[in-house]
């Protein structure tokens, strides 16, 4: 995220909250995940950001249902869609929804874990 982004966001102000050396960690993961990201996938494509989905509310389709118009718009643009993902139990909802496993590791310096996933456009 470059430096302007980060003060738009209030990235620098979270340094006060959660402090200075969680705000370098967590800059540290950031600039990791980029590089395996522009490693993976070069062209055009969408990054899907995280979402979350209530707890209470989990296991309805919901988040598929967000997802699915989404899925019709890359498809429709003969676009690749990448994401991270840093808990094993998205990784099996990630590949129902059509993803497909491009890079795993552990994220330097951390013990977590980072599955990259990629979906190919439909045809």
């Amino acid at each position: 995220m470059p430096f302007s982004q980060m003060v738009r966001c209030g990235v620098l102000l979270s340094g006060f909250t959660i402090g200075i050396s969680n705000v370098l960690r967590m800059m540290s993961i950031e600039k990791y995940l980029a590089a395996i990201h522009l490693k993976i996938i070069t062209e055009s494509h969408w990054h899907l950001s995280p979402i979350a989905i209530d707890p209470a509310f989990q296991g309805q389709g919901i988040g598929s249902s967000l997802m699915k118009p989404m899925f019709e718009k890359f498809d429709n643009e003969k676009k690749s869609c990448f994401l991270e993902t840093q808990t094993p139990e998205n990784v099996e909802i990630y590949e129902h929804l059509g993803f497909k496993k491009v890079g795993t590791g552990i994220i330097p310096k951390t013990d977590i874990p980072n599955w990259s996933m990629l979906r190919e456009p439909c045809k």
